[in-house]
């Protein structure tokens, strides 16, 4: 993360106007060693990012998860409303927002939130997680559950979703006292686990860029 946060900012110095390399460092800079050192980087580079591309929903749902992480729950939301206001299908805001409620204990807003992507066809994998998040709330664990599993077969996520997909399945399944399911989706998220930010693809991508200057 150290390695990926030198290229983009030796990217950024170049050409201050690069809308992904703010948006990838605002993703890289929270994984880094004293992260909370990082944060008020962080906010600035998807500030600027959005100002870089206004009309682009992702840094301010980017920056909903910061924020929601940091506990500013009320500016987290006027984050991720303004990135359902731009594209109002993007599950990965909409997820977000559902994962705020929870954390305030809103679980029938969260659901409210969620209801239309579940009861589409084949919701994504980010909106499942948010929806195990809140299905004790409604007794719909087994619910939770199917989907979920169907969800990871169909859409073979990467291995940080699958990761964060198998550790809610093990607790999903805890709760029911299914215990040998359980340990077997730790399992498997422990196998899968994975970093969320690539580092070597992303130095890749920004040596391209700085050997194009």
């Amino acid at each position: 993360h150290a390695e990926a946060v030198t290229h983009l900012r030796s990217a950024l110095e170049i050409d201050p106007a690069l809308f992904d390399a703010y948006n990838n460092l605002g993703n890289a800079l929270p994984d880094c060693d004293d992260a909370p050192l990082h944060s008020a980087e962080a906010e600035q580079c998807y500030l600027k990012a959005s100002r870089l591309r206004p009309d682009s929903a992702e840094p301010h749902m980017n920056l909903g998860s910061l924020l929601m992480d940091l506990g500013r729950h009320d500016e987290s939301e006027r984050s991720y409303r303004r990135a359902i206001e731009l594209r109002p299908d993007y599950q990965d805001a909409i997820s977000g927002l559902a994962r705020l409620m929870d954390q305030r204990g809103e679980f029938d807003s969260a659901l409210q939130m969620l209801r239309p992507f579940l009861d589409a066809d084949n919701p994504g994998i980010g909106v499942l997680l948010a929806y195990a998040r809140i299905a004790r709330q409604f007794d719909s664990g087994e619910d939770a559950i199917a989907r979920l599993e169907q969800a990871v077969k169909r859409e073979k996520p990467d291995a940080r979703m699958q990761a964060e997909a198998y550790f809610a399945l093990g607790k999903l399944y805890d709760e029911k006292k299914q215990y040998a399911q359980a340990f077997r989706c730790y399992q498997l998220a422990n196998e899968g686990e994975a970093m969320r930010y690539d580092a070597a693809q992303n130095a890749s991508t920004f040596d391209a860029i700085i050997s194009a200057y």
